[in-house]
């Protein structure tokens, strides 16, 4: 370590929501909404990425995990590590560098006295979630087993 991951836009953001929450609301939307609408399923603010790099600090209890801006890497380009992180999270570099917002309001309108709700998106959440990740060694699959 250092690892700068690369944060675009400081304003901006991940949009991120549990898996029970979309499904719940994905099948509610099936029964309940006429054919041709659009709905925005997501949680109410997008989640800045230097959270999730904080959270993921804490979580594996290490330090060097740091947000940089884009114009860093032409200053200063990436080192081992940094391109190493890259090649394995090149398929999310968009969706991380993602600056869309997006409207909730007819979803909300639709949840509402349905108890269907997106919880916020805490350190508990983050926990719980890599705890199922690192359960069913999540990531393991995309990489061949190696041949003997």
């Amino acid at each position: 370590l250092p690892i700068r991951i690369e944060d675009a836009d400081r304003d901006g953001g991940l949009h991120l929501l549990p898996v029970n929450y979309f499904t719940r609301m994905f099948i509610h939307l099936m029964m309940n909404e006429l054919e041709g609408d659009i709905f925005h399923i997501t949680g109410a603010e997008p989640i800045p990425l230097a959270r999730v790099i904080a959270y993921s600090r804490r979580f594996l209890n290490l330090s060097g995990l740091e947000p940089a801006p884009s114009e860093d890497f032409s200053t200063f380009p990436r080192n081992g590590l940094e391109l190493l992180f890259q090649s394995y999270t090149e398929a999310y570099h968009p969706y991380m560098q993602d600056t869309r917002l997006f409207s909730t309001q007819k979803t909300d309108d639709l949840l509402k006295g349905t108890g269907i709700f997106c919880p916020a998106f805490d350190y508990s959440v983050f926990e719980r979630c890599m705890k199922y990740a690192v359960s069913v060694d999540w990531g393991k699959r995309l990489f061949p087993a190696p041949v003997d």
